[in-house]
């Protein structure tokens, strides 16, 4: 009976919710990621793995899988630039490691920023 107790309280404290929230967190983002990349349009649609030799097909109707997991890929590194500029501003950091962690969000962001770019002018 005391364990049944012990179970039913823990259950109804609700601590479990906040310590999934960030799991929860991580995979809202993931999938968000994944429908913005195209995943609906891929998984619906008759479309090919690639176009040619090319990953990015020169239409904006067609959509290949390389280019939804490239598109994927760069939303992925964005995201982890503006965490990791997150975190170093949280404070939790030194003074040194605060400047890496700016200088490596800024590089990854730049890196999402110029891949996207570049995806969307061969598109063009």
């Amino acid at each position: 009976m005391e364990r049944v107790k012990r179970t039913l309280s823990a259950i109804l404290s609700l601590e479990w919710v906040v310590k999934g929230r960030n799991i929860l967190a991580a995979v809202l983002m993931l999938t968000v990621i994944l429908v913005a990349s195209g995943l609906v349009f891929v998984s619906t649609g008759n479309v090919a793995t690639f176009y040619g030799r090319e990953i990015f097909a020169p239409s904006q109707t067609v959509q290949t899988v390389a280019e939804f997991i490239v598109v994927s890929l760069y939303y992925v590194l964005g995201l982890t630039g503006f965490v990791l500029f997150y975190y170093a501003s949280t404070g939790r950091l030194s003074d040194r490691a605060t400047g890496y962690a700016a200088l490596g969000a800024s590089l990854l962001i730049l890196f999402s920023a110029l891949g996207l770019l570049s995806g969307f002018s061969a598109k063009i």
